[in-house]
């Protein structure tokens, strides 16, 4: 099976690790598996070393809002990228990734399965929660 992954970035937090342990497994299963970041990040020589290419498309973190709609140009990559790739399972970690993912999925021919993966911060004291977080 090959599976593309789509990640906002590629720094050590909790989606990225969670990502990085799944592509192990995806490698041991036998799976072919290649990750699209917006931004690069200090995990992407870890995913390369599990044989996952790894496609960036230079976002810069932090940037402003109106200059992620900049990358909205970059459109056309992502499409491209995934008419090559070819994968069975589009995967999306986190909002802005999810949305590529999307989009990704949403190019290309025939029916392309896609997962979004939204994550949240834990919550340390239930009794700070909001109703909405119970």
């Amino acid at each position: 099976m090959r599976i593309l992954h789509f990640i906002n970035d590629l720094h050590a937090a909790g989606s990225q690790v969670e990502m990085l342990r799944l592509l192990g497994e995806e490698r041991r299963w036998g799976w072919e598996s290649a990750v699209v970041t917006l931004a690069d990040g200090r995990l992407s020589s870890e995913v390369a070393a599990l044989g996952a290419p790894v496609f960036s498309l230079g976002m810069r973190t932090g940037a402003p809002l109106a200059s992620h709609l900049l990358y909205l140009l970059r459109a056309p990559a992502i499409v491209s990228l995934t008419w090559r790739w070819r994968p069975r399972l589009v995967q999306g970690w986190m909002y802005h990734a999810n949305l590529a993912a999307s989009l990704a999925a949403t190019c290309r021919a025939g029916i392309t399965p896609v997962l979004w993966r939204i994550g949240q911060r834990s919550i340390t004291s239930q009794s700070s929660a909001g109703p909405l977080r119970r």
